[in-house]
């Protein structure tokens, strides 16, 4: 068995770079970490191939050119339920959506979950690429994240 220790990072495909990194920097609050130029068919082709790397409340993420033109996507939300969500707190989910709407973002929201589930509100679009994504407000995060520490401090007891 692997015993996973943790998520190391995600790679997402947009058409340009630039601009999805501008996308994750300016509605996200992501910060450049640095860029990667590896032995790509495009930089062979003498095209170019860069892979900023960005980090995004601790969690790194690679964005890489899109290999051909893939159609935009018509939903917000994704059909299969397929995306990444984001988790800010309550107190600031609603400047989240009002950015979202100053950088003249689609989406999909504020959507209230049901009154005794863990999720409080999300907002769905989709980057530059068409990836799904999701932002959040858990009304379990106070809970969820003393549960954390507890299996913290439970595993470095036993080890």
């Amino acid at each position: 068995m692997a015993n996973i220790e943790g998520l190391d990072h995600t790679g997402r495909s947009v058409p340009d770079v630039r601009e999805g990194e501008d996308f994750y920097v300016s509605l996200l609050g992501a910060k450049h970490c640095n860029t990667i130029a590896s032995a790509t068919e495009d930089v062979r082709a003498g095209r170019g191939a860069p892979h900023p790397c960005n980090v995004l409340a601790g969690y790194l993420f690679v964005l890489f050119p899109h290999a051909k033109h893939l159609p935009l996507p018509d939903a917000l939300k994704g059909e299969d339920g397929s995306r990444i969500a984001f988790a800010v707190s309550r107190q600031r989910f609603d400047d989240v959506v009002e950015r979202a709407g100053d950088i003249g973002l689609s989406f999909e929201g504020p959507v209230t979950h049901p009154e005794h589930g863990p999720f409080g509100e999300s907002i769905y679009f989709t980057d530059p690429g068409g990836n799904y994504m999701e932002i959040c407000w858990r009304r379990d995060s106070d809970q969820a994240r003393t549960r954390l520490a507890w299996e913290r401090e439970a595993e470095a007891a036993t080890a």
